[in-house]
């Protein structure tokens, strides 16, 4: 695996703003620095949801059938614009200072993982980038056994 393209690929995208910067920038603004690191620490595990399935397969599989990426990517458009208009239509008093945070841990951390269990931009690109950098064939190692003999030799 060439890991100076794969870091470049990962920076670039990392540095392309989405729905999941938009919505922890929001959020750290309107509710304060702890409600959005509890949101970050959703979208972290929703983000290693995504590299666990990719690891097992579900990249190829994806691939193989593009009507099922074709019903993910859709579910993503849906839930997205339920996030907007959700945060359009809430009138409710949400500033730091009047927030309970111990109430509102678990629907912060659950908002911040769905946000990007369903965000396209992320499946995209476990689906279309990872597998590009990873050398998989018949008889060989998967992705998954790549991922872990790679992050535990480095």
């Amino acid at each position: 695996m060439n890991v100076f393209a794969f870091f470049l690929a990962v920076l670039v995208l990392e540095l392309t703003p989405g729905p999941n910067m938009a919505y922890l920038a929001t959020l750290a603004l309107s509710r304060g620095r702890a409600a959005g690191l509890i949101a970050t620490a959703g979208v972290t595990f929703g983000l290693s949801v995504h590299a666990i399935v990719a690891g097992l397969g579900a990249g190829a599989l994806i691939q193989q059938y593009p009507l099922l990426y074709e019903l993910l990517r859709w579910i993503g458009v849906v839930y997205l614009l339920y996030l907007a208009w959700e945060g359009w239509r809430t009138e409710q008093e949400v500033s730091p200072e009047r927030a309970d945070l111990a109430l509102m841990a678990g629907p912060l951390f659950l908002r911040g993982f769905l946000s990007n269990v369903f965000n396209p931009k992320s499946v995209l690109f476990f689906v279309s980038v990872v597998p590009t950098f990873v050398s998989t064939g018949p008889g060989g190692p998967s992705l998954l056994t790549q991922s872990l003999e790679h992050s535990m030799s480095g």
